[in-house]
């Protein structure tokens, strides 16, 4: 008999746990999806500045970047060297798979974290320019991207970086550069906030975002909120990232 008491009060108190559980999920999504309210959202997409005044940003007008990507399937990699000539085989290699290779070399470049190689397109229906950058190994290398999707929530490791000593404004600086880089040709691409919080071990970058998706002939378009991590160990230099979408806004007809 005491046995039965003792099994309903454990399963009494798992009951109430999972109930206490469930609530602190819905008010953690709940939290995050209140922080910036649809109107706050449409505002910064439409009339807002797309990064914060101190966000990285480069202006590559016309010309599109791409940084060399070696295709495993179903991964890509973003190989890194501290060769030039190896930098630059690896974009003769990415100008003919992209069917450029009668392209012409205007400018290469040497900087502290990439190779830089500035091609102009015979291609009428191409852009006239392309910069391809390749890693420095020295500062940074083993960028995985094939296998990260915005819309699912995933852990990904995305990297090693060599470059020494670590701060927070080296973190956020880092952080900004990567996200600008996968997304500064995205038209509803706006930051909403970033902040860098650092710990004994790590450093953690969070960012929030937007994308959009505009709609044609009448139809509305589309916004979605996400929001990215980015974490970075202190010891061995190893980077995590996960994206995990918050949610949907509607925004104006077209």
């Amino acid at each position: 008999m005491r046995y039965q008491i003792n099994k309903i009060k454990m399963i009494q108190i798992l009951f109430v746990f999972s109930i206490l559980m469930w609530n602190c999920n819905v008010n953690e999504t709940q939290e995050q999806t209140d922080e910036y309210p649809d109107d706050i959202v449409k505002s910064a997409v439409y009339s807002g500045p797309k990064y914060p005044s101190d966000f990285y940003q480069e202006n590559f007008y016309d010309a599109v970047l791409n940084y060399i990507q070696q295709w495993d399937t179903p991964t890509s990699t973003e190989p890194a060297t501290d060769n030039y000539n190896t930098a630059l085989d690896l974009t003769h290699i990415r100008l003919n798979e992209l069917g450029l290779d009668r392209s012409k070399l205007i400018d290469g470049q040497s900087t502290e974290k990439y190779f830089e190689f500035n091609w102009a397109s015979d291609s009428l229906i191409t852009h006239p320019e392309y910069y391809f950058r390749v890693h420095k190994s020295s500062y940074f290398e083993g960028v995985k991207l094939g296998t990260l999707d915005e819309n699912k929530f995933q852990i990904v490791e995305l990297g090693k970086i060599n470059y020494r000593p670590f701060s927070i404004q080296f973190v956020q600086d880092f952080f900004d550069r990567l996200w600008f880089y996968k997304h500064y040709n995205f038209g509803g691409a706006v930051v909403l906030k970033r902040t860098v919080l650092e710990n004994q071990n790590n450093y953690n970058y969070t960012i929030y975002y937007t994308r959009t998706t505009f709609g044609d002939y009448g139809l509305q378009d589309k916004i979605k909120v996400y929001k990215g991590y980015f974490d970075l160990n202190k010891v061995n230099g190893i980077c995590q990232i996960n994206y995990s979408f918050i949610k949907e806004v509607r925004g104006n007809y077209n």
